[in-house]
This record gives C-alpha cells, structure tokens and sequence, in this order.
C-alpha cells in the first residue's frame, strides 16, 4: 500500500521523491510538476504532468533516471 504520504519528503527541499515499491516505480509530489522518466537504456518511459500527491508508474525492472525541474534522482525498480 502506498501510505506513506507526501510527509516524508518534508526535508527535501524540491517537494518530490522517487523510489522503488513492488516492482513499480513510485514518485510522490508536493505539487503537480512536469516529470520525465528516462531508462539508462536512453528510452523515454513517462513525460508529462504528474499530480500531487502519489503517483504509480508501471515500468519494466531496470535502472531509471527521474527528473524534476532542475534535479534528478536514479532509482532501482526490481
């Protein structure tokens, strides 16, 4: 379940996290922002408005690059 809610992210100050949870690739947002998702294959797996809140991308295992604005984060989705 995806509970914890966007109080974790509290100490970071860009408003937004991205980790791995269940074989998915889970990004929680302070506010809705334009995100991309990039494989280190070079492929192109989301961009586009994600909301506020939780959000749930269905992507293959393998290694991803989020990006938010000016900031990105890799993750692991297993």
């Amino acid at each position: 379940d995806y509970t914890a809610g966007i109080d974790g992210v509290e100490s970071d100050y860009r408003g937004w996290t991205a980790y791995s949870h269940a074989g998915k690739l889970v990004v929680e947002m302070a506010g809705e922002a334009v995100t991309g998702v990039y494989g280190v294959d070079g492929k192109t797996y989301h961009y586009g408005l994600l909301k506020a809140g939780t959000n749930v991308l269905d992507v293959p295992a393998g290694l991803y690059v989020v990006a938010v604005k000016d900031f990105s984060r890799r993750v692991l989705v297993k």
